[in-house]
């Protein structure tokens, strides 16, 4: 890989999963490709302690100082820890309603487009909604980091800040900084694993149609969100318990509701993984997460146990070759990179942790993970116990009153799925169409 010095720093290329992101952002600059989350805290604050953690975390890793810069006018990034990055304060606390006040706040800054060049890609902010209560929010361009990356910078944040309180030392950190992974992302491309991967996916793509899609991408996708009951999670985690584990359970259930819902027998997801194989990768942060297919066949007339079986091995097998890019396979496929991803895109976070923050567990959320070019479901634990599912969608496609019905039909859907588990899906008590 080649570094360059421009203006007194080391400037090095920008990954392929970077160019890609790149190009998309100059298609559509008025699209935010941004992540957004956040902790809800109650408890009181070392706000000095937790902004010089937070500026420690930004730079062990890199990415949370990334700057991209252009050179005779293509895209560079280099690490720049020169600006004096401080975590801002907000309070909110004078609002008639607080906290509905700090949703507000962190939903718009989630909305604004980034200028790419000119501002920093990774922004957080502590809001304060009362006495011991606040948001902690982060907002990163995806150049800079993915979700598994924010989450991974945000528990550093916290470890360092405990121990800051606690006047320990912290334990090291073991990221490898954004050269080095992207190093790491050449080596794989020149690689016998690439090659293994590219074949796995043409196989597995071979009988799969082409199909146009010129749909534009919305500012910002509608977004519907619920918390399934405890009742029905504890439903949902037997069932996991009794045969292929949350994932599988989750994955096969929102199969059968999406291919009841086309009427087809087979049906396309594209599943967002963290693209992370490796403990290197894992104990770092950047952006690497991807989207892969998982093609199911004969839902309808599967049983729910076997459908539950089948979608364990198929999303063994897309974990294992996660790292072949949604590009690459669109480009194989004579596809455009731009294209259509594969089916209703699933967004799985089921073992999320709480945050703890001196001795106080912090709970997470979920603001946006990017653009969304027709539906996503997120589902994710929030660290806490509860379960969120949310539905979002194109708001070029989707009015508010439709993505709204599609949800809760999907909630009702959900909560079914675990008591019918013997029964073929196609002979599910399925809920009725909402007029």
């Amino acid at each position: 890989m080649t570094v360059m010095e421009t203006e007194g720093r080391g400037v090095f290329p920008l990954t392929r999963t970077q160019r890609g992101l790149w190009a998309a952002q100059m298609r559509e600059p008025a699209v935010p490709f941004v992540i957004g989350q956040y902790l809800e805290i109650f408890d009181e604050l070392d706000i000095d302690a937790l902004r010089r953690a937070a500026r420690v975390a930004a730079i062990e890793f890199g990415s949370g100082v990334l700057r991209i810069v252009e050179v005779d006018g293509e895209p560079f990034q280099c690490v720049d820890a020169s600006p004096e990055r401080c975590v801002e304060l907000v309070d909110l606390t004078g609002h008639a309603d607080p906290v509905g006040a700090a949703h507000d706040w962190m939903q718009s800054d989630c909305a604004t487009p980034v200028a790419i060049t000119e501002n920093q890609l990774v922004t957080s902010a502590l809001l304060r909604v009362g006495q011991e209560h606040y948001f902690c929010y982060v907002r990163a361009h995806h150049l800079a980091l993915d979700g598994y990356g924010v989450m991974s910078m945000v528990r550093r944040t916290a470890q360092l800040y405990n121990a800051d309180i606690v006047g320990t030392p912290a334990p090291p950190s073991r990221a490898q900084d954004p050269g080095s992974l992207a190093a790491l992302e050449e080596r794989y491309r020149n690689s016998p694993r690439f090659g293994d991967d590219r074949r796995y996916w043409r196989d597995r793509l071979s009988s799969l149609s082409v199909e146009d899609d010129n749909r534009v991408m919305a500012t910002v996708p509608r977004k519907c969100t619920a918390e399934l009951s405890a009742a029905h999670r504890r439903d949902l985690e037997v069932l996991a318990g009794e045969t292929g584990g949350m994932a599988a359970v989750v994955i096969a259930a929102l199969a059968s509701f999406f291919g009841d819902r086309s009427g087809r027998p087979d049906v396309v997801l594209g599943l967002t993984t963290s693209g992370r194989t490796s403990r290197i990768m894992r104990d770092s942060a950047g952006s690497f997460d991807n989207v892969v297919p998982l093609l199911l066949s004969d839902v309808a007339d599967s049983p729910v146990e076997t459908l539950i079986d089948t979608a364990r091995t198929t999303l063994l097998g897309a974990l294992r070759h996660q790292r072949y890019r949604f590009e690459d396979m669109q480009r194989d496929r004579g596809v455009p990179s731009s294209g259509r991803p594969f089916g209703p895109v699933v967004n799985l976070r089921l073992n999320e942790r709480a945050v703890e923050l001196a001795g106080h567990r912090a709970g997470v959320g979920m603001l946006t993970s990017g653009p969304v070019q027709d539906l996503q479901v997120d589902v994710y634990h929030d660290g806490l116990g509860s379960l969120h599912i949310d539905l979002l969608g194109n708001s070029r496609t989707y009015g508010a009153r439709e993505l709204s019905d599609l949800h809760r039909s999907l909630m009702r859907f959900v909560e079914q799925f675990a008591a019918q588990a013997r029964r073929p899906v196609r002979k599910l008590a399925l809920v009725p169409p909402l007029s």
